[in-house]
């Protein structure tokens, strides 16, 4: 995902309490920085193909989102 101009980040969380069976398990969340998300969202279509995807991922339950937030600077003590 790096590879694809705009994603600048991305990190994967692990549920650390499971419930039920069907729910997902994990979560990578990917930040974008771009001023055409369009254009950034092609390009990312464009790359798919040439990309590998683990035999662990389930595509059929992939979800993708898109959501707009703002950069928040890390509280120090």
């Amino acid at each position: 995902m790096l590879q694809v101009p705009g994603f600048v980040a991305g990190r994967r969380y692990a549920l650390t309490v499971v419930g039920a069976a069907d729910r997902s398990w994990f979560l990578a969340v990917y930040e974008i920085e771009t001023e055409d998300l369009a254009a950034t969202l092609a390009a990312l279509r464009a790359a798919a193909p040439t990309m590998t995807v683990s035999d662990a991922m389930d595509q059929a339950a992939t979800v993708i989102e898109t959501l707009r937030g703002t950069r928040r600077t890390p509280h120090r003590t």
